[in-house]
């Protein structure tokens, strides 16, 4: 391998809002181990077929037969959907998340679906995947890897908020990284919206015409998670068990749910900031909580001192992807790509399995 080369990686994202897979295809330039320039030269989202997403709903309901099944079928939907795309032959690697169905560090358990052995046998490219076990194994929780880009990729900003399936929060102090899960962001917010027959809150027209529940708001602030000191992390099961039951039972009326539930985002934030030891600055929001205009008016209420910043619609939606992209590459690289201070590890670990012929 070339110490000073360039590097075409196709990063792969499917996360826990279940709207489908995202694809971003990125080239590296490197000085021997120092990134010198990158870009996202193309993107595309894949929704996933009805009978994908049906069973990635509560894959752990499943038998362990038709668990396998699923994987296999989740496979092929990423190998299909990438031959589709041109200019794959041009494809020096494949970074692929999977998809992640069971999340419990503390066990020593993280459980992405996705076979990349297969990958590889079928598409001719390296890929790498099953990124988290190695940092798990010293000792960290496994997530959030999303302070690799906030560093690398996307520097010179305060706070990095992003507002996925699961809202998690980034911020260098005193030279090191933090990361953690905030709380559940859009799996909260689309099965509310879906309980009144929608996809998603679009714009959050439901949100702003309800009200605050102020002792839904107070449940949520008193949750047990949310006084944990990190690193710490959620579990998809989590959400679905615990966090939806919960809006549900204080708040039955959709509309006032997801009002309550936009501001107690606002004020998490503003909690957790607080360790950043940062009193103003910019926050630089992606995900897909970002195209909510009454979340981020929530966001931007409870936390005045802080201007919330907007990439472009390509980095908003496919950020994710271009981090598994460069874990991937700084894997092939033998590079770290997981931050102890992050994640609680024992060092900085070099994660991912790379599937190739050697």
């Amino acid at each position: 391998m070339k110490l000073d080369c360039r590097m075409k990686v196709l990063g792969l994202m499917s996360g826990s809002s279940l709207d489908g897979l995202d694809m971003a295809f990125c080239s590296f330039d490197w000085d021997k181990e120092e990134l010198r320039s990158w870009q996202m030269y193309h993107s595309i989202h894949a929704p996933f077929p009805p009978f994908l997403k049906e069973r990635l709903i509560s894959p752990l309901t499943l038998s362990q037969m038709e668990l396998k099944a699923l994987e296999m079928d989740f496979t092929e939907f990423m190998i299909a959907t990438i031959q589709e795309q041109k200019g794959i032959g041009e494809l020096d690697l494949i970074g692929s998340h999977g998809h992640t169905i069971q999340h419990l560090p503390k066990k020593g358990i993280t459980v992405q679906l996705g076979l990349g052995r297969l990958m590889f046998d079928r598409l001719g490219i390296e890929v790498v995947d099953d990124f988290r076990q190695q940092d798990i194994q010293a000792g960290g929780v496994g997530t959030p890897m999303a302070p690799l880009a906030d560093r690398d990729l996307y520097p010179g900003h305060d706070i990095y908020l992003n507002l996925g399936g699961i809202a998690n929060l980034s911020y260098e102090k005193a030279g090191n990284w933090y990361a953690y899960d905030l709380a559940p962001a859009n799996q909260v917010l689309n099965h509310l919206a879906q309980m009144k027959g929608l996809e998603y809150d679009r714009d959050g027209e439901l949100a702003e015409e309800g009200e605050i529940n102020h002792r839904l708001l107070m449940t949520l602030l008193g949750h047990p998670y949310v006084g944990q000191s990190f690193p710490k992390s959620l579990d998809n099961n989590e959400v679905q068990e615990d966090w939806i039951p919960l809006v549900k039972d204080k708040e039955p009326a959709i509309e006032n749910a997801l009002h309550s539930y936009c501001h107690f985002l606002g004020l998490v934030l503003q909690r957790e900031i607080v360790p950043s030891e940062k009193s103003k600055g910019s926050v630089f929001v992606t995900g897909g909580g970002t195209h909510n205009p009454f979340l981020i008016e929530c966001l931007e209420q409870h936390n005045p001192n802080f201007t919330f910043e907007k990439p472009s619609k390509a980095v908003i939606d496919f950020k994710e992807a271009c981090l598994i992209a460069y874990a991937a590459a700084c894997r092939k690289r033998n590079k770290a790509n997981f931050i102890s201070s992050v994640t609680g590890a024992s060092k900085d670990v070099i994660g991912g399995t790379l599937h190739s012929n050697g």
